[in-house]
């Protein structure tokens, strides 16, 4: 991956940010007892069949790795699936979950990533590389807590064709990637 994709990555996770400070989560209305659910279950199911690539890629990680981490933060933070002079490209923005120890972190990570990249390709034989931007709440030099990419891992098609998913060692997997980025906070 050449500068010019991670940098248009980090645009891409700097707006999205800009974004999701602006906006105000949950949906709290309450659910109806009436007996005439039915037609609003029809009605629910059709609305929840994804329409788009990215509504695919979304129900996928959802099925794979829950709605929210282990500390209730939703864990897809924002998905795009674009097109640029290499190809095309899904990059997913998730939020990871925390752990023990950072080594825990790592692992967890690239164990989800493993399971992403598989059923990722799966769906789509277009798509030329995918980028996994993992973040989790890091706290800087003067005690504020934000949001923070703490594992970027960058994986194409051909490299992932030649993956046996089933027997690959989850600690390959940074080694595996065409590009593999982790904060110094998981040193």
């Amino acid at each position: 991956m050449n500068k010019q994709k991670v940098i248009l990555s980090l645009l891409c996770f700097a707006v999205f940010i800009f974004l999701a400070v602006g906006s105000t989560g949950g949906n709290d209305e309450p659910k109806s007892t009436t007996e005439d659910a039915a037609p609003k279950d029809v009605a629910e199911e059709t609305a929840s069949m994804p329409e788009t690539f990215e509504e695919e890629v979304e129900a996928v990680i959802l099925k794979l790795l829950k709605e929210t981490t282990n500390t209730d933060k939703p864990r897809i933070v924002l998905v795009v699936h674009d097109e640029d002079e290499e190809g095309e490209f899904l990059q997913a923005m998730l939020n990871a979950d925390d752990n023990f120890t950072t080594d825990y972190i790592k692992r967890s990570i690239w164990m989800k990533s493993k399971e992403l990249f598989e059923a990722l390709y799966a769906l789509d034989s277009n798509v030329d590389y995918i980028s996994l931007f993992w973040a989790l709440p890091l706290v800087d030099t003067y005690g504020n807590v934000s949001d923070k990419d703490v594992v970027i891992i960058s994986l194409d098609r051909e490299t992932a064709d030649k993956v046996n998913w089933e027997n690959v060692l989850t600690d390959n997997i940074p080694v595996i990637a065409n590009t593999y980025w982790q904060h110094p906070a998981l040193d």
